[in-house]
């Protein structure tokens, strides 16, 4: 299938095949040439071939989806600079999602469902720290502790490192020093509002894709202003997709689009390691039907390894300052106005075309914000993820066995002050706690079994 996307200006048509989308691509431009404007056009258009799309919404203008475009003036001298024809204006279904719930349904995940790798990275930890909080995750799999919410990791962590003694046998020392160091960056972090992003109801992927032709719009007005948790955010759902979707192969038309703005953030202070296994996911999410767009000022905003994954290319006008990158076309780029663009597409073969240059189609619906937006109109989603769900898990079971033990202790202590201690002092478990312990036990084998991993740590679901 053929997408017209842009205008060449001779009038003919510049068109994206639809086959090719899943080998991805990306937006570049300055400030103000018109890279939000193309993104919401692209978005529309592969939602009109029958894709779900998912997008973010960095500066809060997107949520205009829903409403018919019109003919306004600035779009009518637009149309007549470039000789453009009107749209064929329409509105879309759009979905509104929001990790702070203001502009949208609620979008969480759980600590364990993130993963020791992806929270390494929104904690900025070193290698030490990491690898310390890869045993941290272990455990908690082992002891069957729920690592659901934000309090339930900084509950284990400080379980840990009061108790470091009692697992060090099973799995090597555990650094107090380290420890420490993850508390502090957990609370730091918790003053940030991180909390929201994780708990109950968890968002189902499936909700993304169930209606093709669907806009998800993300609110992150707020969410951009933490840097870690927004690419932290992205690069858990691209992982997610990955390790959840099903293998399809090449496909006319992607089951899903993802349009991921301010991309640089993305990459910044990303490790090497995290890198490389982005790339891998990149790479082979093409076959489940999934493409990937990143919107960002410069293409060397986007490490080479991810760049040589993007077939199709759409360069906006850049200012003096990056003329100096090695871009290609740099000296037109410094010419060209709003919405006027250099264009590299795959042709059906999946050869890169050479650049040509043209001018973007404006989109069908209303471009810029609208102040009448029901961000929660779908009221099946908004009863499934509005109220938060707070289950017995980690933090529960330890302040229990905490409570617990100080009890045992001081009892402990009465029944033996007239007494002589036993040799080693250890006082030997009740008929209770053994049972207790042995059902703990039993019941963390069993969840460790049953866990595994994908690229980026986060959990598989079989």
């Amino acid at each position: 299938m053929l997408i017209d996307i842009a205008q060449r200006k001779d009038g003919g048509m510049i068109s994206l095949h639809s086959e090719m989308v899943t080998r991805h691509g990306f937006i570049t431009g300055a400030t103000g040439t018109g890279k939000t404007v193309t993104l919401k056009g692209l978005a529309e258009k592969m939602a009109k071939a029958g894709s779900s799309v998912f997008l973010i919404d960095v500066k809060g203008d997107l949520n205009s989806f829903g409403r018919a475009g019109e003919c306004t003036d600035k779009l009518n001298s637009f149309q007549e600079k470039h000789n453009l024809a009107v749209p064929d204006f329409r509105s879309f279904k759009t979905i509104f999602w929001d990790i702070f719930g203001t502009a949208g349904m609620p979008v969480r995940t759980t600590v364990s469902d993130l993963g020791p790798a992806l929270m390494a990275k929104l904690l900025e930890l070193n290698n030490n720290q990491t690898n310390l909080l890869h045993t941290i995750y272990q455990i908690a799999d082992d002891e069957g502790l729920l690592l659901l919410d934000y309090k339930d990791l900084t509950e284990l962590v400080k379980y840990l490192y009061e108790n470091n003694k009692s697992f060090e046998e099973a799995y090597g020392t555990l650094n107090k020093q380290s420890m420490g160091a993850i508390q502090r960056a957990l609370v730091a972090m918790n003053h940030m509002e991180v909390d929201e992003f994780f708990g109950e109801r968890a968002l189902e992927l499936s909700d993304l894709i169930a209606t093709p032709g669907t806009i998800n719009v993300m609110a992150a007005q707020k969410l951009i202003l933490n840097e870690k948790l927004y690419s932290t955010f992205l690069l858990w759902l691209l992982s997610e997709l990955y390790e959840s979707l099903p293998e399809i192969g090449d496909v006319e038309v992607p089951k899903l689009v993802l349009f991921f703005d301010e991309a640089h953030l993305i990459f910044k202070g990303i490790s090497k390691v995290l890198l490389n296994k982005m790339e891998q996911v990149i790479k082979l999410i093409r076959s489940k039907g999934v493409a990937v767009f990143f919107i960002s000022q410069r293409p060397t905003d986007i490490p080479d390894e991810i760049m040589a994954q993007l077939g199709n290319k759409i360069q906006h006008g850049i200012r003096m300052k990056d003329a100096k990158n090695p871009m290609e076309n740099s000296d037109k780029l410094l010419k060209f106005g709003v919405g006027e663009v250099c264009i590299s597409l795959l042709d059906g073969d999946g050869v890169a075309l050479p650049y040509e240059e043209a001018v973007v189609l404006p989109p069908a619906s209303w471009i810029g914000k609208t102040d009448d937006c029901d961000y929660y109109s779908n009221r099946s989603l908004a009863d499934k993820y509005g109220e938060r769900i707070d289950r017995v898990s980690a933090y529960e079971m330890l302040t229990k066995r905490n409570t617990s033990n100080r009890e045992t202790a001081g009892s402990t202590k009465r029944s033996t002050s007239s007494k002589t201690k036993s040799k080693g002092g250890r006082k030997k478990d009740s008929f209770g706690t053994k049972v207790a312990k042995s059902l703990l036990s039993s019941f963390g084998r069993s969840l460790g079994s049953g866990l595994a991993r994908g690229l980026m740590g986060t959990l598989k679901r079989y």
